[in-house]
């Protein structure tokens, strides 16, 4: 677009120039212009200053162009996105089982509010030279309808982390304000190019949900499995309550003074599990015996922050473990066996599928093709492994979240998960 200039003194010239005049498609909301001036003295010389075409070789800009940035808008015109941390659910809404959890608001679109499509280098990827946002406000409503400031962190330029506490069950919503470096602070341009405008609310719903039990699914007959990590309450008959239909429990631990086989079994007048097995913990792994198809779920919460992480006694010979994970992964996810065992010596683990009635024979550095295991129905269609379904492939190249296994070390030693 052609400019008028207006003298405002000796060899000064200026002109004005509005985004809405742009070329191009669209109303730009923010836009990188190429200036380029040309001048005629009295003696017919003619000199200039930019370029015509800013764009260089392979995209680069060239030194010579002269570029103006506008920019009167807040994150390129766009919304932040919000990213909670824990995240759990399947729900259309955002929800956490976590009662401290993080919010991270990311503004990205700030620092890309002059690419340009259709090119490469350099010009498409033009950044804002004044990208950084900063919120100036803060608000948590919490179920009961009160409102607190919350605190954050400034994690990058366009990042901002909101960290909370103290939340409990129920529907949250997080709404922030937030400007850049040229103080916009609003999706959209003011209608009187600057004057200062009332700050965009940006508001962002999640649920706080009650943390999810873990799930074994049980075969009729022997299971072998184990836990990720210790149960909230340890005690064999809430862990197994009278309803379900498990008769026998067993574990194998040489060190016990009880042992090396302690056993808990139905009894059918007081629907209790009783023996010299009394707790169910994430140190053993257990034979469980059904009798029919059944999802045990326990309440597994996280590695706490008080606690040393797990570590488990192993005698020369046979131990029977259970496969730990502080990430508290579901079942059947595959973890390396030569990790797993790292400094033990082990020759062999086996672990058994009921379904199929098979034991599965894992040897150390074996595991290069580990894959994640994957099951079958009875009607041959493949899904995720579980109740009512028969092991394909897995169990033979590594080990798996929720099984036990006997495994044969050389000596003594210590298992750190």
């Amino acid at each position: 677009k052609s400019l008028s200039f207006t003298s405002t003194a000796t060899n000064k010239w200026m002109a004005t120039f509005d985004i809405d005049d742009a070329s191009g498609t669209g109303t730009p909301l923010a836009g990188l212009v190429n200036v380029r001036a040309s001048a005629l003295d009295p003696a017919g010389n003619v000199g200039s200053t930019g370029t015509s075409n800013p764009d260089g070789t392979d995209g680069k800009l060239k030194t010579s162009a002269f570029l103006i940035e506008f920019d009167n808008v807040l994150n390129k015109g766009n919304s932040p996105t919000f990213v909670i941390s824990p995240e759990v659910g399947s729900g259309t809404s955002a929800e956490t089982d976590s009662t401290s959890p993080f919010i991270t608001v990311k503004f990205t679109d700030e620092a890309k509010e002059y690419e340009i499509s259709g090119v490469t280098g350099d010009l498409a990827n033009k950044a804002d030279s004044h990208d950084k946002v900063t919120i100036t406000k803060a608000e948590l409503t919490r179920p009961d309808g009160t409102v607190e400031t919350v605190t954050f962190k400034q994690s990058s330029d366009i990042d901002i982390v909101v960290a909370l506490t103290d939340v409990e069950l129920g529907e949250y919503k997080l709404t922030i304000e937030a400007k850049d470096e040229l103080g916009n602070n609003r999706k959209s341009r003011p209608s009187t190019p600057g004057v200062d405008t009332a700050a965009e609310a940006f508001t962002y719903n999640f649920k706080v949900i009650e943390r999810a039990k873990y799930s074994l699914t049980l075969d009729p007959g022997n299971n072998l499995v184990s836990l990720p990590g210790d149960p909230m309450d340890t005690a064999i008959n809430t862990v197994i309550d009278a309803t379900a239909p498990i008769d026998l429990v067993l574990t194998y631990d040489p060190a016990d003074a009880e042992g090396p086989w302690l056993i808990a079994e139905r009894n059918t007048d007081t629907g209790l599990l009783e023996g010299n097995l009394t707790v169910i913990d994430a140190r053993h792994a257990y034979w469980i015996q059904t009798t029919a198809f059944h999802t045990l779920r326990v309440d597994v919460p996280a590695q706490a922050f008080t606690a040393l992480p797990p570590t488990i006694a192993m005698s020369m010979g046979w131990n029977l473990v259970p496969t730990n994970d502080l990430t508290r992964r579901v079942v059947n996810t595959a973890i390396d066996a030569d990790d797993y065992f790292t400094g033990l010596k082990w020759t062999v683990a086996y672990t058994f599928e009921t379904g199929a009635s098979k034991w599965w024979r894992v040897l150390p550095s074996k595991t290069g093709s580990i894959v994640t295991p994957t099951c079958k129905d009875s009607a041959g269609v493949s899904g995720v492994c579980g109740m009512g379904f028969t092991l394909l492939k897995g169990l033979d190249t590594g080990l798996a979240v929720g099984k036990g296994y006997w495994v044969w070390v050389t000596e003594d030693g210590t298992l750190v998960p």
